[in-house]
């Protein structure tokens, strides 16, 4: 992350040195120290403004091209500096740089010679991407790690040798490296990522001789396999894409594999596979758009990766064991032939789309581990069909998982806890509600878009309503809130009668001394004493707000609290504040500063998060504080 621009900070740093000579003799030290060091990275190139260098990092290059030299001292290459530096035609770093960023030299397309540091430890994404004149480079054998696409489409590269410091080849880190013919790959290499060498003469020369191209006891190729594959034992782990696109009928696996990489078998015409013990994870995309239709997966499987079985239409049924308790986002969604589906495991959570789109699943059998669960998680399935059928109000182990069939008033069973996230979104025929003592919770947009919605109790229960609960409920103008509510998401009666009236009362909205709302407050605003919170997005996008006065009760200012009041330019926050939220007072005026006492809460979050502040008169210190400086 770029910290400051130097002309900024230099001139920055010599006003304040000028005009506030109030300025604590320690934070004037660390400042002159590191103005000290940057203007020395500055000039590292003669002063004639080719490097741009921030902290030991070059940050930009306005130079011709030709052939560079970074200066000495630089200790790492930000992202993008040299990107499409066509004129660019080698490159040499001194010993101190240690990183190398995304897409640092991507598109150099004369570059042909790179000599690296010998301490470079890291290439990152996209370094050298597309550099197609690119024929001499040597990693040094302190690089660890060599990130995904890092060299992808040098199509001049003919040979490279990886040293023994690399462990880790990210995906497709050589592809389409046209020419690549030599590639020696050393003992240390544990990980090797999907496609690494895909369309290189180095890989069809190893195709040729073996249709499964093991590295380092790792399959890392088997795209030309076909029929039944017997993989050799003492292979540890099936690599990342290995068998992708594969024309495949069955496969043996043996028991030495721990590990099958993510997407191995995307898009193959796998239709059967027992996983052996000892894998512990189906990875995300594992069986993505397959032929798969029988699997076994063993009792040391713990978790069932983003995507695992997308769209398996031939898969029918499947047993989760006892081992499983995580199944990601997806992980099933449109197995259009899915008719059964049995969890054992302690899964605690279904979350987005796990199951959604599987229109033949009819029946599930959920543990009652499971305590969240997304609302699209059995959207457009059998399953849910036949529940709505039986009782428009669906359970699912004490949460309320969908009402939308519903109409009239609607009494909640007592036992229910949680009324899910949208559990009655836009259900225009619910005409009251009642909600029982046991519920605890009010989930996301649980009654959004609800039009005839004329009223409704919040019960003594209820501690949490989450964001848009009732946003565009446009008939709800009847609303009780017990005392004991300690949670009041964003929006949640934005579009209500009820928020309009309470607003034409006080532009300031206060539920059990939390500030909800004051989006219609303008001017200088004092918040009343007894408020102990300012709630999610109180006051976002209030243009009319221009200053405003929090009293020391406040403890808590949420997130996006003061987003976007763009003519908001001062703010005092109490020592009482122990807690802001994200985005608080992000986008606020462009001269916007923070009043804050020294040693407290505010003081550290504005410096962790780039807002100028400075200290309230007689607060120990009485200078003002540019924490970040940008332009």
């Amino acid at each position: 992350m770029r910290i400051r621009k130097l002309l900024c900070l230099v001139l920055a740093a010599a006003i304040m040195c000028t005009s506030l000579p109030a300025m604590g003799v320690q934070a004037q030290e660390v400042q002159t120290k590191q103005v000290g060091q940057e203007m020395a990275a500055l000039d590292a190139d003669g002063g004639n403004g080719v490097f741009e260098i921030e902290d030991g990092m070059l940050v930009g290059y306005k130079g011709a091209g030709g052939d560079v030299v970074i200066p000495d001292g630089v200790t790492a290459i930000d992202s993008a500096v040299f990107e499409d530096c066509s004129n660019l035609t080698s490159v040499t770093m001194p010993d101190s740089v240690t990183f190398i960023g995304s897409e640092a030299f991507k598109g150099c397309s004369s570059l042909t010679s790179v000599k690296m540091s010998n301490s470079v430890a890291y290439i990152d994404v996209e370094a050298f991407g597309d550099c197609s004149s690119l024929i001499n480079v040597v990693i040094p054998n302190s690089v660890e790690t060599i990130e995904y696409w890092a060299f992808q489409g040098c199509s001049s590269l003919e040979s490279i040798t990886i040293p023994d410091s690399v462990i880790e080849i990210g995906w497709g880190a050589f592809r389409y490296c046209s020419n690549l013919a030599n590639v020696t790959i050393p003992d240390n290499v544990t990980t090797i990522g999907g496609l690494a060498f895909d369309g290189t003469p180095w890989l069809e020369s190893q195709r040729g001789k073996n249709p499964l191209v093991v590295i380092n006891n790792v399959l890392i190729d088997a795209q030309t396999a076909s029929g039944s594959v017997v993989i050799p034992d003492g292979i540890t782990c099936i690599g990342e894409s290995s068998f992708r696109g594969c024309n495949l009928e069955n496969i043996t696996i043996p028991k030495s594999v721990t590990r099958i990489g993510e997407g191995a078998f995307f898009l193959s015409s796998l239709t059967s596979i027992v996983i052996p013990e000892g894998v512990t994870c189906i990875e995300k995309d594992v069986f993505n758009k397959s032929s798969l239709a029988d699997i076994t997966i063993p009792n040391s499987v713990t978790s069932i990766g983003e995507r695992a079985f997308y769209s398996c239409s031939n898969l029918s049924s499947i047993t989760l064991p006892e081992s499983v308790i995580h199944i990601g986002g997806e992980a099933f969604f449109s197995c259009d032939g899915l008719t059964s589906v049995t969890i054992l495991g302690n899964v605690t959570e279904l979350k987005n789309n796990v199951f959604t789109f599987c229109r033949s699943l009819a029946s599930i059998t959920i543990p009652d581990s499971v305590t969240n669960i997304d609302s699209t998680v059995f959207s457009e399935t059998l399953w849910l069909e036949n529940e709505r059928t039986k009782n428009p109000l669906v359970c699912i182990n004490h949460i309320l998982y969908d009402g939308t069939t519903a109409s009239g008033n609607v009494v909640i069973p007592e036992g229910v806890t949680h009324i899910g996230e949208s559990a009655f979104e836009d259900c225009s025929s619910l005409t009251g509600v009642t909600i029982p003592d046991s519920v605890t919770n009010i989930g996301y947009a649980a009654f959004r878009g609800c039009d005839s919605l004329t009223s409704v109790i919040i019960p003594a229960g209820v501690a949490v309503i989450e964001d848009h609960v009732f946003w565009g409920c446009s008939n709800l103008a009847g609303i009780i809130i017990s005392g004991n509510v300690t949670q009041i998401g964003y929006g949640i009666f934005f579009g209500t009668p009820w928020l309009k009236g309470e607003r034409a009362k006080n532009p300031l909205v206060c539920i059990n001394h939390i500030l909800h709302d004051g989006v219609t407050a303008s001017g200088n605003v004092v918040i009343p004493e007894g408020v102990i919170a300012i709630g999610n997005g109180a006051f976002r996008a209030c243009e009319g707000l221009t200053d405003i006065t929090i009293p020391e009760s406040v403890t808590d200012i949420r997130n996006d609290a003061f987003y976007g009041c763009s003519n908001l330019t001062n703010v005092v926050i109490p020592e009482s504040v122990a807690a802001i939220g994200d985005y608080a007072f992000s986008d606020c005026h462009k001269d916007f500063v923070m009043q804050v006492y020294a040693g407290s809460y505010a003081e550290t979050y504005a410096k962790n998060n780039g807002i100028p502040y400075r200290y309230v008169e007689g607060s120990v210190h009485t200078h003002s504080y540019q924490s970040q400086i940008t332009i």
